[in-house]
């Protein structure tokens, strides 16, 4: 993706975006790959920050939400997908919790209903 890196002088957003990349380059998946996690964070972060328009709760919720189930050891392939362009930062910043489950997961919670 060729959007540009989006420059924050937000403490709050720089924060939220050292975490975002931190969740990306879990078991080290990104260097296989050869994603820039840095520059994906940004725009992954930009987008929620666009879509929620501050940086009150909904955002500081919805970035918490991304950086978990990136991190999840049960679900490498959202963070897989992510970091080989599969799946957009424009389409991670607004994915809800069950569309980032694993399908595993989707499984389980779908007998539990």
């Amino acid at each position: 993706s060729h959007m540009p890196v989006p420059v924050t002088c937000d403490a709050v957003r720089n924060k939220c975006r050292e975490m975002l990349t931190a969740a990306l380059q879990t078991d080290h998946d990104h260097v296989a790959i050869g994603a820039d996690c840095e520059r994906l964070s940004a725009q992954i972060e930009e987008c929620i920050f666009r879509d929620v328009g501050n940086t009150d709760m909904k955002y500081k919720n919805r970035v918490r939400s991304r950086i978990s189930n990136l991190k999840d050891a049960k679900n490498p392939d959202l963070r897989r997908n992510v970091l080989c362009g599969a799946i957009t930062p424009q389409q991670i910043a607004v994915m809800t919790s069950e569309e980032m489950a694993s399908d595993e997961l989707k499984e389980i919670r779908k007998a539990m209903t």
